[in-house]
């Protein structure tokens, strides 16, 4: 039986942790011993009880966490021994290649949720040391060709990688979304609702979605759900704006699914993604999609089949795409345009929201965890 460590940030409120927690329970455990290695003791999300979990650091971050963080993983790498490390997020990806000086044994794969060299754009230093070090790894998995595109061109990727798109429970997913939603919250869906999932951080730009929902009639509304380091700001946003209470901050939903169901439309208004799986689950509850051209992702579920690294720009308009709208990176104008022409043209919604039904079936748990099944056998 082949032992695989998970190491992971921690299991917090993310889509990276959401995917990974819902592939470890469909993992065949006659033939894969799991163990979770967490760097924080976060828990929003709940694993298999019965998959090992080591929590490597617990209390507030401080100067010498992450050496203290590094010792204990490679004491927890001697002890146990593993054949393959699979690191998620970019401070597990390198704590497991550093590892490798103390514990050269074992392979590294490293699973990448984001555009890693999108994020750190601005931090061309440490891009630059991330390049290298990630130069170490065995191989790695990516959740979507544009992803894998940007590390083969921007870093020169060279080891063996394999593109594994994240998952939803579309099964548990129809379940959730038949739950009542809270009596404060019932009142507010009475309308037409445009609905946004995710971290509140620069990444998802949802000054952009304020700015463009500004732009429609006083009958809409707008539920954010998601917590983050940017929801003050995005509050004053919203008050500067003059939009009230047409605006809620819902914060982290165990059970969003609910809100997806009753809500009208998806919005996405990234300056970039990985593959984002709260739109996977938000088209599994029928609701089309609107969404910036951002790399990556969105065009991969949107409109399959064209180019991942050719993106709208400002000034060509929005793109009817085959699962849902896809709208120029910075334009309010063509979000807002979008997001209205969804929602009162009702034939076109109608047609979207069986096409997000359809599409979503793509990313079945099932159909996925059996290509994960093929990465940790080692054929990346």
């Amino acid at each position: 039986m082949k032992k695989v460590c998970i190491l992971i940030n921690a299991m917090a409120g993310g889509g990276a942790e959401r995917a990974i927690a819902q592939v470890a329970q469909q993992i065949d455990p006659n033939k894969y011993a799991l163990h979770f290695v967490f760097l924080e003791d976060i828990q929003a999300y709940s694993i298999d009880p019965k998959i090992p979990q080591t929590i490597l650091c617990k209390g507030k971050r401080s100067l010498l966490w992450m050496p203290i963080a590094l010792w204990r993983f490679c004491r927890w790498l001697k002890q146990h021994q593993p054949d393959m490390i699979l690191s998620s997020l970019t401070r597990a990806h390198l704590l497991s290649i550093l590892s490798k000086v103390s514990y050269p044994q074992g392979k590294r794969i490293i699973s990448e949720q984001t555009d890693t060299y999108a994020a750190y754009a601005k931090r061309p230093v440490f891009s630059a040391l991330l390049k290298y070090l990630l130069s170490f790894a065995d191989g790695a998995h990516f959740v979507s060709k544009g992803i894998e595109w940007s590390w083969r061109t921007r870093a020169h990727f060279r080891q063996p990688s394999k593109v594994i798109f994240n998952p939803i429970d579309l099964e548990r997913i129809q379940e959730a979304s038949q739950e009542d939603l809270p009596q404060d919250a019932q009142e507010f869906f009475n309308a037409k609702v445009i609905v946004h999932a995710g971290r509140l951080v620069p990444q998802k730009n949802q000054m952009l979605l304020l700015d463009a929902f500004a732009l429609l009639p006083g009958d809409y509304r707008l539920a954010i759900l998601g917590e983050g380091p940017l929801e003050g700001a995005l509050r004053d946003k919203a008050e500067a704006l003059g939009l009230g209470a047409r605006v809620q901050f819902l914060g982290f939903q165990e059970n969003p699914y609910r809100y997806f169901k009753r809500g009208s439309l998806m919005v996405y208004s990234s300056d970039f993604e990985g593959l984002p799986i709260a739109m996977l689950e938000a088209m599994a509850c029928g609701l089309p999609v609107v969404s910036t051209d951002c790399p990556s992702g969105p065009r991969e579920i949107l409109a399959p089949g064209t180019k991942v690294f050719v993106h709208l720009q400002p000034g060509q308009g929005n793109e009817l795409a085959e699962y849902g709208v896809l709208v120029a990176m910075a334009d309010a104008q063509g979000l807002a345009q979008a997001m209205k022409s969804l929602c009162e043209n009702a034939s076109l919604h109608a047609s979207y929201a069986e096409k997000s039904r359809q599409r979503a079936e793509d990313f079945a748990l099932d159909k996925i965890s059996r290509e994960y099944e093929v990465l940790l056998s080692g054929l990346v």
